[in-house]
């Protein structure tokens, strides 16, 4: 594997982590723009944390025995249709939860995958270097870059925020291959 093509492949890792990051930051400020009840607020990472939960049980079984690609293509896809039916509809708690549920499910899938494609990358030597590399891209772009800078463009009602988001899975989606 050349040098190119795992540098795409880490700069994919890293935008994909970014695009979760913003969208770490969505879901709780568009359901507090639109709800204060403490309850429905905290559905949204409820159901997203859940899915994630109940879908790490399948991903597993299901990347065992489908091509990996496929299934990224396919769980990007997934997180680009649900970005455009957030953009596109009139917005509302019960799309919001269902979007939170899509990204949550699709996240164990695009994660585990990527360690999966890295085992077929790498040396074995390699490994721990990559996967230490991947991990803490993952923390400093979902926990720590993307929520500061989808606070700074989120507004309540624009879509600004998941303009980006979506430009971000767009590129991931049509450039994702090995």
């Amino acid at each position: 594997m050349s040098k190119i093509q795992k540098g795409k492949f880490i700069a994919s890792a890293g935008l994909d982590n970014f695009g979760d990051g913003l969208m770490t930051i969505f879901f709780p400020l568009i359901m507090l723009s639109m709800t204060s009840d403490p309850i429905i607020f905290s559905l949204s990472y409820v159901i997203k944390t859940l899915s994630s939960v109940l879908s790490s049980f399948l991903s597993g079984y299901i990347l065992d025995f489908h091509p990996i690609l496929k299934v990224t293509k396919l769980a990007k896809a997934a997180r680009l249709i649900s970005l455009i039916l957030i953009i596109s509809l009139p917005m509302n708690i019960t799309m919001i939860l269902f979007c939170a549920l899509i990204f949550g499910a699709t996240e164990v899938f695009i994660d585990n995958s990527t360690q999966t494609i890295s085992l077929s990358l790498y040396q074995k030597k390699e490994l721990v270097s990559i996967n230490n590399k991947l991990q803490s891209m993952e923390y400093f772009f979902v926990f720590f870059i993307g929520p500061i800078a989808g606070a700074f463009i989120f507004k309540p009602y624009n879509n600004t925020l998941l303009y980006f988001a979506i430009t971000t899975y767009s590129y991931l989606y049509c450039s994702f291959h090995l």
